[in-house]
């Protein structure tokens, strides 16, 4: 939408240099430096020449045939004892061959080139302000017609995959009054043996909600590949989930004070960096209580304990355990090819650069750089699965009939999210 109005100006993408390089090549250019080299020359020699005088020479250049070059000059112009008599002058008789001015000429355009490049961070700065100018002016314009294009993509959006988002919102709710309602009725009763790993699930339940939600909102807006990232994080919520519940409170709690050592970490990364980001140190005060808590922890629960999953360490068996390990723990690793698939669009290696969820099969070429009505099934699908697992994994923890029922139902939409997307994303490649 910018550009269209930098073109509305007479400006797209690559025009100013395209006419810095036509004026270059431009034969009036041209004419105009070899007019200059011939008025100087002249001068050098010892004519009085005035401004109007390099209008006649660049005049007397436009001519196609230049053998007839001459000029004319009056007697108080010509230097004394330059010419014997006469008022007319060519070229040939003060010294002027034209075809040695060539050599010349070339030097002065790439002198002229050289002076100009170095001159760009001057013009860059003087063109911008202008350029941007015209866009604040125009943008809110700009704005109306980019949210009219993308309320009329997101209609189609709906039509398309109207019951499965719908049906995936609704599942979010479901989990998401369930977990509500379960914490408040935890922490109105008695606190009991498993109190820590209620406070983690309960925590990791909100978290789980939340994330969910984000991904709704990315499916709806049609970034599937932004929201299969997000359901990465909410596949390691829910295996996180399921490793406590399963392992009790004593893996509980030391996950819960695994935060002191996650803070003591990032304290020591910004005190490396701050200086450079202009940012407030930490004084040594705060470092060195950050780094006695640490030691502490450390110390009491083993050397394993500082590394960054090292809450799961005893449980795991090995002194710097993975995310990998507790996956495969908790028998969800059959996921993994999911989980790696969503971490293309984490980080930026080369298969994300050219796999896409957003684009159909054959389209590997297409540089996809914003929404897009293909590939919701996946992330869609498998946020239905990671957010009815920990809500599983919280309403177990403290069972009850009415905390039963809602798993069943959980798992129930959860499963008919799933058929609801592969029923569109199927009708999609058959439609191809």
């Amino acid at each position: 939408m910018y550009l269209d109005f930098l073109r509305s100006e007479g400006i797209g993408m690559g025009m100013l240099q395209e006419m810095w390089e036509r004026h270059l090549e431009d034969e009036s250019f041209l004419r105009r430096m070899l007019a200059k080299i011939i008025f100087r020359r002249l001068e050098h020699l010892g004519f009085t020449l005035d401004e109007g005088f390099l209008a006649t020479i660049e005049s007397k250049l436009s001519v196609p045939d230049l053998s007839g070059f001459s000029l004319e000059f009056e007697d108080e112009q010509v230097p004394p004892g330059l010419l014997k008599e006469g008022a007319m002058a060519g070229t040939r008789d003060a010294g002027l061959e034209l075809g040695n001015l060539s050599q010349e000429l070339d030097q002065v355009v790439a002198q002229f080139t050289a002076d100009m490049t170095e001159s760009v961070p001057h013009i860059v700065h003087d063109i911008s302000p202008v350029i941007l100018g015209t866009l604040r002016r125009r943008a809110a314009r700009m704005l109306r017609g980019r949210s009219k294009g993308r309320k009329s993509f997101e209609s189609g959006m709906a039509k398309t995959w109207r019951r499965s988002l719908d049906l995936l919102e609704m599942l979010v709710v479901i989990c998401l009054e369930a977990g509500e309602e379960f914490n408040r009725e935890w922490r109105q009763g008695e606190p009991g043996d498993e109190g820590h790993v209620l406070e983690v699930l309960t925590r990791l339940h909100a978290r789980a909600c939340q994330v969910a939600s984000e991904i709704l909102v990315l499916l709806r807006a049609g970034y599937a590949d932004g929201a299969h990232a997000r359901w990465r994080c909410l596949h390691e919520i829910a295996v996180v989930g399921f490793f406590v519940a399963s392992e009790g409170d004593e893996v509980a709690e030391r996950y819960l004070l695994h935060d002191a050592v996650e803070c003591h970490n990032a304290a020591v990364q910004y005190a490396e960096y701050s200086p450079a980001l202009g940012l407030e140190s930490l004084t040594p005060e705060e470092l060195s209580e950050m780094a006695a808590g640490r030691d502490e922890l450390v110390k009491r629960f083993g050397p394993g304990y500082g590394s960054d999953y090292g809450w799961a360490a005893k449980a795991i068996g090995k002194k710097r355990p993975t995310f990998t390990d507790i996956e495969k723990r908790v028998e969800l690793d059959h996921l993994r090819p999911y989980y790696k698939l969503a971490s293309h669009n984490v980080h930026a290696n080369a298969r994300g650069v050219f796999f896409r969820l957003g684009l159909m099969p054959g389209e590997g070429d297409v540089l996809l750089a914003g929404p897009s009505n293909i590939g919701l099934a996946d992330p869609g699908h498998q946020c239905a699965l990671s957010l009815s697992q920990i809500t599983v994994a919280l309403l177990t923890a403290q069972p009850n009939l009415d905390r039963l029922v809602v798993c069943d139902i959980v798992q129930t939409v959860e499963r008919e999210v799933g058929d609801a997307f592969m029923e569109v994303h199927n009708k999609m490649e058959e439609s191809i």
